[in-house]
């Protein structure tokens, strides 16, 4: 079959439709090229974010954060890596709670819980950190995630005082059965 035998009708309609279809890709290029800029454009959220002086704000813009403080220690300085607000703000709650006050209490007040609460003003303070690493509209989202997680760390440190007191309970009721067993043996 030679080339000459093709319609000539049919391999113009192959062409047009050949040249759409490349005007319609460069198009769809171009558009993700677009988002690809805007990306980059952002923060990068997979390095640990910048400083509390030097927060990068989505508009890419530099401005300054009042840093937070709790005694010695400024809290918008604890490395925050990912977008996770509940990890960062499970290490703010590290630096401002004792295990022990953790096992205590809880973070916010869940159904029936006859739960303490952790102290409001440190507890606040978690709240104002999340703030100056987050975008309001994020935190929103997620507010009920990071209480459940602050809640998840105080069971935790709960369980983790448990493990480190029994060896102490077990030692308390073998020194009372061995006192009690050798009394009676005693008085025999």
């Amino acid at each position: 079959m030679l080339k000459s035998d093709f319609n000539l009708k049919s391999d113009s309609a192959t062409v047009n439709k050949l040249v759409e279809d490349v005007a319609t890709i460069k198009d769809v290029v171009l558009r993700l090229e677009a988002k690809i800029n805007k990306i980059y454009a952002a923060p990068d959220f997979t390095s640990s974010l910048p400083t509390a002086s030097t927060q990068l704000p989505l508009g890419g813009k530099k401005e300054e954060v009042s840093p937070v403080k709790y005694k010695d220690v400024v809290l918008t300085d604890i490395p925050c890596s990912g977008t996770s607000p509940q990890k960062y703000a499970r290490k703010v709650l590290d630096e401002l709670f004792s295990i022990e006050e953790m096992s205590a209490g809880l973070f916010s007040k869940v159904g029936h819980s006859k739960k303490e609460l952790l102290s409001p003003t440190r507890s606040s303070l978690v709240w104002k950190c999340l703030e100056k690493k987050f975008s309001h509209s994020y935190l929103r989202k997620l507010k009920s995630a990071v209480k459940l997680s602050l809640n998840q760390k105080c069971r935790d440190a709960r369980k983790k005082c448990k493990k480190a007191l029994e060896p102490q309970f077990k030692a308390a009721k073998e020194e009372n059965y061995c006192t009690s067993s050798s009394g009676e043996e005693e008085g025999q």
